[in-house]
This record gives structure tokens, C-alpha cells and sequence, in this order.
């Protein structure tokens, strides 16, 4: 689309912007469509220039791309090359190599090069280039600190190892093998911060054990529990998780992530003992990788010992038919909410899901949010029926009824005469 006289401008423009960078410092430069000038031939449109420069690392280009995608800019053209370069002390360019290579012996820098629509106000310019920034920060933090967050993981569990607690011997076996997982890349670590109790499970306080955490959680600001516009450090929910045996509690965080997914980061509450005692909390965010969404739900830790109950339960031939479309509605369940969700609201929701198989109705099962921020409603409808119109005017019926906003939705359509909406709806007050 664009004129030979433009790419040599728009090449000497980045050439120019590769000269001076301090390493581990960010850089991002929006241009602005006067600056570019190029001439699309298409379209005719100007376009803004957004180039970032910053030490290679992993999730980097992706989250660039998410935070992007996030904001609906539409983007023309995308380059995203791994230079190979020499840097003196002042960040003074003196050596480039082109492309890199592993084993290569210099400098590797990420240099992103998006064309996008043309962003004409100053002040929106300045908003997407301090999310960018945002972007990298976070990316760096957690790159930077994830070795020490993956030896506090391995650290708790030989704790666990060497002094058990007093929780019932399934259920530390259960939480050994998830934290297992989390320690062994299964979990994507961006922040993490310990917190010891003051007092007990019931009147006390969870306090930060420094002031600084790891990864995104350095900033002490951040808190990843938030109900309307109250901070939560602990409160009935968290005492409830606190006072029960279960030693590891996963659910949802009220921060987005600006690292590989922009999607709300999965909280993962590990407690720590002292002597046997109930000393506090390492509270860990992230995500889950895609392992945790396609093994199976009999095989992964903290999720195969509720849908292992909920069969047993039900008490069906796993060879009939009943038994083989229980174990699919489980398989096919959302899994973030198989993390959170207990096991008789499972027994119950799946009871519910599996009484309706073929039949041609509206059904709608509803969980609430332990931390009461949210409610999370399964619509099951004719599929004929379902288009986006029907969602839409379902997450306003439930946002009403619920006093809430609609924050998410998650459609399925297969081979079943329903389609399944997954709904969540963020509580107000």
C-alpha cells in the first residue's frame, strides 16, 4: 500500500530511533500522521507511527498487541524484528548486526513497529503511549522477578514437604500437586507478595511482610481484590478462606493483565504456617497456560477431586449414556470457574445442566463470586434462537437484576441443540 518513497522515510525514521537507549529502559514514540506522511494508495488515510524499543524478553510483543487490540485501534501493518546490537554506557549505538541470533554474543532489543489508524488529539496520543509504557513495565517486572517468584513457590512447598500442616492429608496431597504445576510453568507468575496474620484467622489483619512485592506486585498499590470501590486486603470472604482446612485457594483478581493476556488475572491464595499455626498468606497472581484448559478435568489438581465427587455422587455408569454426557457437561465446563467454584454448587449446576440435555428451553444456573464482586450465570438456549441480539438483551435482564454491569461473556456453540452463554456480571456496591 504504500509508496517506495514512504518505506525509505519510515525506515529512516526507525533507524534513527534505534540510536540512543539506555538498556532496560523502555522506549515508545507514537508519530503523529504529519510526522509519517505516507501516502496509502488503498485508502488514502493517514496513519500514526508506534515504535517500541526495549531489551528482548518473552510475552512482549503479545502484550503490546492485546493492549492494542483491548483499546480497538485498528492496525494496518505490523513489523517486529529482533535486532542484534552494541551499545556503549551512555546507550549510544555503535554496533548493529541485523536480525539476531541464539548464541550470537550481542545485545538482542525487540523493536515494535505498528501502523495504525490516525490518532489526531495530542491527549490520546499521550493515554496510549502510557499504556504501552504500562505494558512494558509490567512485562519487565514480571520477567525480571520470575525466578524469585518460582523459588518462593518451590520454597512453600517443601514446607509443606518437611512440616505438613494440619489439613487433612487429601487435601495437602491435592494442594502439593497444584503448586507443583504453578512451579513447573504451568502458571504464568506476574506479581506476588507474602502477607503474615496479626492475630487470629477471625478479628486479625493480613499485613505485607515488606513493602515491596515481586512482579507486577512491587507496586504496593496494586491490590488484586477489589468489591465496588473497596481495596481488600481481608475481609469475611478472605477470613472464610482463612478459618476452612483447604490449604490453597484459587479465584479471580479485579487487575487485568498487561502480560500475555489481557484478561483478569487468576489470584491464587497459598497459606503459610509456622510451628502448625496459621502464620499468613502468599498471595500469588498470573495466568493459567493452556494446559490447564485442555488436560483433562480427572487429571488436574484442585479441580479432578470436585468433578471425581460430583460422579461418585450421581452414582451413573460411566458406560451409559447418562454417565458418558455427565462426564462431557464436566469436561466442557468452563474451566476458571471449575477453579473456583465448590464442589456441591458443581454437584448442583451439573445435575441441573445434565437433566436439561436435548431438551429445547431456556435454562440459566447462577454462582456468586466468594468475594461477592461478581455473579457468574451459565444461559443455556435453543441454538436456533441464539444471535447477538438475545445476548445482549440477556446480560441487561441480568444486569438488572443483579444491581450489576455486564463484564464478560463467553459464547458456545457445538454439536448440542443448546448454545451456552457464560455471563458475568460485576456487582455495584
Amino acid at each position: 500500500h504504500y509508496h517506495v518513497e514512504d518505506l525509505y522515510r519510515l525506515a529512516q525514521a526507525a533507524w534513527r530511533s534505534l540510536q540512543n537507549r539506555r538498556p532496560g529502559e523502555p522506549r515508545v514514540v507514537i508519530m503523529t500522521p504529519d510526522q509519517v506522511a505516507v501516502t496509502e494508495e488503498d485508502s488514502g488515510r493517514d496513519i500514526c507511527v508506534i515504535e517500541a524499543v526495549n531489551d528482548d524478553k518473552p510475552f512482549l510483543f503479545g502484550s503490546l498487541s492485546n493492549e492494542l487490540h483491548a483499546q480497538n485501534i485498528e492496525i494496518h501493518l505490523v513489523v517486529h524484528p529482533i535486532f542484534a546490537v552494541e551499545r556503549d554506557e551512555n546507550g549510544r549505538l555503535i554496533g548493529f548486526h541485523g536480525e539476531a541470533r541464539p548464541g550470537d554474543g550481542f545485545r538482542h532489543e525487540s523493536f515494535v513497529h505498528v501502523h495504525i489508524a490516525a490518532i489526531d488529539d495530542q491527549a490520546t496520543r499521550d493515554e496510549l503511549q502510557a499504556a504501552l509504557m504500562a505494558v512494558h513495565r509490567d512485562v519487565d517486572a514480571a520477567v525480571a522477578d520470575w525466578p524469585k517468584m518460582r523459588k518462593a513457590v518451590s520454597e512453600i512447598i517443601d514446607d509443606y514437604q518437611a512440616t505438613p500442616p494440619p489439613v487433612p492429608r487429601a487435601e495437602l496431597d491435592e494442594a502439593l500437586a497444584f503448586l507443583k504445576t504453578i512451579e513447573s510453568n504451568q502458571f504464568i507468575l506476574t506479581g506476588m507478595r507474602q502477607y503474615r496474620l496479626d492475630g487470629s484467622p477471625d478479628e486479625g489483619e493480613l499485613i505485607p511482610v515488606s513493602e515491596e512485592g515481586l512482579g507486577i506486585l512491587r507496586d504496593p498499590q496494586i491490590k488484586v481484590l477489589r468489591r465496588g470501590n473497596e481495596l481488600v486486603t481481608l475481609n469475611s470472604e478472605v477470613r472464610a478462606f482463612l478459618r476452612r482446612s483447604a490449604p490453597v485457594y484459587i479465584s479471580k483478581a479485579n487487575v487485568r493483565s498487561r502480560v500475555h493476556r489481557n484478561v483478569h488475572l487468576d489470584y491464587i491464595g497459598v497459606k503459610r504456617y509456622e510451628n502448625g499455626v496459621l502464620a499468613g498468606e502468599l498471595r500469588i497472581v498470573g495466568l493459567f497456560t493452556s494446559e490447564a484448559y485442555t488436560e483433562s478435568v480427572l487429571e488436574l489438581p484442585m479441580v479432578r477431586r470436585k468433578v471425581r465427587a460430583v460422579i461418585e455422587e450421581l452414582g451413573y455408569d460411566p458406560d451409559s449414556h447418562s454417565g458418558n454426557a455427565l462426564v462431557n457437561i464436566l469436561e466442557n465446563y468452563p474451566r476458571d470457574e471449575l477453579f473456583q467454584i465448590d464442589e456441591d454448587k458443581l454437584l448442583e449446576i451439573a445435575t441441573g445442566i445434565l437433566h436439561l440435555q436435548e431438551r429445547q428451553q431456556v435454562a440459566l444456573f447462577v454462582r456468586e463470586d466468594a468475594f461477592k464482586r461478581y455473579i457468574s450465570c451459565l444461559v443455556f438456549v435453543p441454538r436456533e434462537r441464539y444471535n447477538t441480539y438475545l445476548r445482549q438483551d440477556m446480560q441487561d435482564i441480568l444486569a438488572r437484576g443483579f444491581n450489576g454491569q455486564p463484564a464478560a461473556f463467553f459464547t458456545q456453540l457445538g454439536d448440542s441443540p443448546l448454545a451456552r452463554v457464560h455471563l458475568i456480571i460485576k456487582l455495584m456496591g
